[in-house]
């Protein structure tokens, strides 16, 4: 067993010095790292809320400068329509409308004047110096010995004038015409405000049912030209006659897309 001694003692002692002084060192460095960490994040949230403050004002400028020029569109638009021309020019706007323009009026055929032949009258043969007897029974003869009968040919007859032919009527009909279907304006179609005019040739038979239709002048838009044929091919139509005789005949039907 070893005793302690004066040396040992002071060892001791000088160690418990360094360990306090130590810890206060380490408390000290604590409390500076806490600081700087306090002080980073303050200024962290000053920073941000300078930049919400920044992004508020911006927005209360664009707010702003939209505010002023909504007010002036409304007092450009409100300057516009009072001029008497720009209200001329609005009163002109309608409705979306279709228009279906009816066809053309059929003229009804002339008929063909009669041809006049002219009948060249035949002059008169000369009787020949020789001419032939010709023998005839002897009931027809007369009492003369001396009568010769002389052969004259007769004139042609002239011919006959053709027949006037009998006048033919084109087709008729029209959307309304018969409760005949007005074309579907497509939807599509108005949204782009697609136009145009479409005309069909239309094949009608003796029946009065269209047989083919096909696109005489296009309206531009496949769309609208589609819309139209459908429309023709479930019509009913006057057909075609020749005299009082129903006959197949074509056709122009015009058709407008208006908005």
């Amino acid at each position: 067993m070893s005793s302690l001694t004066f040396e040992s003692a002071g060892v001791y002692h000088r160690r418990a010095v360094v360990r306090r002084q130590y810890q206060a060192h380490q408390k000290v460095a604590t409390k500076q790292n806490v600081t700087a960490a306090a002080v980073a994040l303050i200024d962290a949230s000053t920073a941000r809320r300078q930049a919400e403050a920044d992004v508020a004002s911006k927005s209360k400028r664009s707010l702003a400068i939209l505010t002023s020029a909504i007010f002036a569109l409304h007092a450009y638009g409100y300057y516009w329509i009072s001029q008497p021309g720009n209200k001329e020019a609005l009163a002109k706007f309608s409705p979306m409308t279709i228009e279906i323009a009816p066809p053309p009026p059929v003229e009804k055929p002339k008929p063909p004047e009669p041809k006049l032949v002219k009948v060249v009258p035949q002059k008169a043969l000369p009787i020949p110096d020789h001419v032939p007897v010709v023998n005839t029974p002897a009931e027809t003869v007369s009492s003369s010995a001396n009568t010769v009968a002389v052969a004259v040919a007769p004139p042609p007859a002239p011919p006959a004038p053709p027949p006037a032919p009998e006048p033919v009527t084109e087709p008729r009909g029209f959307a309304g015409y018969k409760n005949n279907p007005a074309p579907n304006y497509p939807a599509v179609a108005q949204r782009r405000g697609l136009e145009g005019t479409v005309v069909l040739r239309v094949k009608v038979l003796a029946t009065g049912f269209p047989d083919d239709v096909q696109v005489s002048k296009s309206s531009g838009h496949i769309v609208l030209d589609e819309a139209a044929i459908k429309a023709v091919l479930s019509w009913t139509f006057d057909p075609a006659k020749r005299g009082k005789t129903p006959i197949d005949g074509v056709v122009s039907v015009p058709i407008i897309f208006k908005i």
